[in-house]
């Protein structure tokens, strides 16, 4: 069995190296140099070599690579590993503009490509998903209430995440009357798209913690929150909203395993597409 590389070693390239190294030997690891996130690194994968990203790339016993940099790294540090045709675990949003992702698709070949749109995988928003699917939605609201991830442009960070369910469950997204106000860790992004009004309101200096969605329909409310899905008389609730990460990585490794030409790069291309309309 082939192993995994990863490259970034801060909090979030360390969460997916655990749950990767349940499953699968990860070798190598590609740092910026902080010296606190390779001890850290180092406590989860003992045994892992510290190496460059050209050492970790011409490694063929590595055939899988995780990225998880910043975002503004995103595209480039994919574009060299599909280049090296590894398969590409890729932390959202993929890239800083859909310029990027077109650059990123132009080299992929048949190689995996999954970019981590973790809340997807969850089978309470499956649940959601598969409810919303047959109704007219009049109003989507995603309301996300947190402390942190301060250092990122918040639509990128944040709002992809709410931008990637719009998407997923709406058959085509096109802004319309655009009425959004941002600030540095606060946004409320209100359009509408067809004949549905989408709003976020997403507030990353919160001393409570809450993220929820609620579709007002033709058939009444549905709501969803990580692990919990409601429509009127029916309650579905998931045990796995804390293991989504390892339902991502599932999935990533029975695709490579398989063999099979995968990539959701078009749902990122989709997304930062409506962060740039939203952004003008």
């Amino acid at each position: 069995m082939k192993s995994v590389g990863i490259i970034g070693s801060g909090r979030w390239g360390r969460n997916i190296a655990r749950s990767f190294a349940k499953k699968r030997n990860v070798s190598r690891v590609v740092s910026s140099g902080n010296t606190d996130n390779l001890e850290k690194m180092k406590t989860i994968v003992p045994n892992v070599i510290v190496s460059s990203i050209d050492d970790l790339l011409e490694d063929e016993e590595i055939d899988s690579v995780v990225v998880a940099v910043p975002i503004e790294n995103l595209s480039g540090v994919a574009t060299k590993c599909l280049l090296k045709n590894k398969h590409v675990f890729l932390e959202k949003p993929a890239a800083t503009s859909s310029d990027e992702i077109e650059k990123i698709e132009a080299v992929r070949g048949d190689r995996v490509c999954l970019v981590n749109y973790l809340y997807l995988v969850d089978p309470s928003y499956l649940s959601f998903k598969n409810a919303v699917q047959s109704v007219k939605i009049d109003e989507a609201v995603f309301v996300w209430r947190k402390w942190g991830s301060f250092n990122n442009d918040i639509l990128l960070n944040l709002a992809s995440h709410e931008l990637s369910m719009l998407v997923d469950t709406l058959e085509e997204v096109v802004i319309e009357g655009n009425e959004s106000k941002l600030t540095d860790d606060s946004c409320i992004i209100d359009f509408r798209t067809g004949p549905t009004r989408a709003i976020i309101d997403i507030d990353r200096k919160s001393r409570t913690s809450h993220k929820s969605v609620m579709y007002k329909t033709s058939s009444g409310l549905f709501m969803w929150t990580p692990g919990f899905f409601a429509h009127a008389d029916v309650e579905v609730i998931s045990n796995e909203a804390d293991n989504l990460l390892d339902l991502q990585r599932d999935r990533f490794l029975s695709l490579v395993s398989q063999n099979q030409s995968y990539t959701n790069l078009g749902l990122s291309k989709k997304i930062l597409e409506l962060i740039e309309g939203i952004k003008q």
